[in-house]
């Protein structure tokens, strides 16, 4: 099966490792992948959709591990030499991604964004992401998880989904932005998994604003802010609960 129009990326810029900081925790195997390294895990929901133009984004440091865990599954890898943050890491793509149009011979219109380091999704729900975005007609389709009742301890870190008055959606923040009122009445997070207009994420990408940090590295770029970008644009953005 190949899904035509759909290109995908994966997020694997980051520095994060589990006990060696010489080794990516996204090539490393444990226990909940089935032994798997991460990235795999990840590769391979983007295999079973039939989305085979797909773009992974690496560092410096780490390139030639995931290279090598994902060999046989994609050739396309984007380099990321510096921090930059998941919007930052999703503009590098841009470039590649039109030369992804003419090696294909299809242009791509609709762009998956899942990261290395979220390997339980299952082909089903990413699925349903994608079939939903495509019925709406929306410039951004995500997930939401309510987190009023029973979740993982783990859901908590997640982005926090703000909203109006009459349950629209506003913008996210992570849970440090959050003041005491929005940390009361927010009620849902977002997962991190977007499905995005290709030429609408394209036109509006540019125009993220940078977060500062006091930790000495340079600015980052987020993706959670296109949704604040699109509710200001009055443009449709596609809720899909968990």
């Amino acid at each position: 099966m190949h899904r035509k129009n759909i290109g995908g990326i994966i997020l694997g810029g980051g520095y994060g490792y589990i006990t060696n900081k010489e080794i990516s925790k996204l090539v490393e195997s444990v226990s909940y992948t089935e032994h798997k390294p991460m990235i795999r895990c990840v590769a391979d929901v983007f295999l079973e959709l039939g989305i085979h133009t797909t773009l992974v984004v690496v560092n410096d440091l780490y390139a030639c591990q995931i290279q090598e865990a994902l060999r046989g599954y994609f050739g396309h890898f984007v380099l990321q030499y510096k921090r930059v943050g998941n919007g930052g890491a999703v503009k590098l793509c841009f470039p590649y991604i039109l030369s992804l149009d003419e090696t294909s011979q299809e242009r791509i219109e609709t762009i998956i964004i899942l990261y290395g380091d979220m390997p339980l999704w299952r082909p089903s729900s990413i699925n349903k992401l994608l079939k939903s975005h495509k019925e709406t007609g929306a410039v951004i389709s995500m997930f939401s998880i309510s987190i009023e009742r029973d979740c993982p301890q783990t859901v908590f870190r997640y982005g926090r989904i703000l909203r109006d008055s009459s349950g629209n959606i506003l913008c996210i923040k992570e849970p440090y932005q959050l003041s005491a009122e929005e940390m009361r009445t927010a009620k849902t997070v977002n997962p991190s998994a977007w499905v995005f207009q290709r030429d609408w994420l394209d036109e509006n990408i540019r125009f993220l604003e940078p977060h500062y940090s006091k930790d000495g590295y340079p600015p980052e770029f987020w993706l959670p802010d296109m949704v604040s970008h699109a509710v200001l644009q009055r443009r449709r953005i596609n809720e899909v609960p968990l």
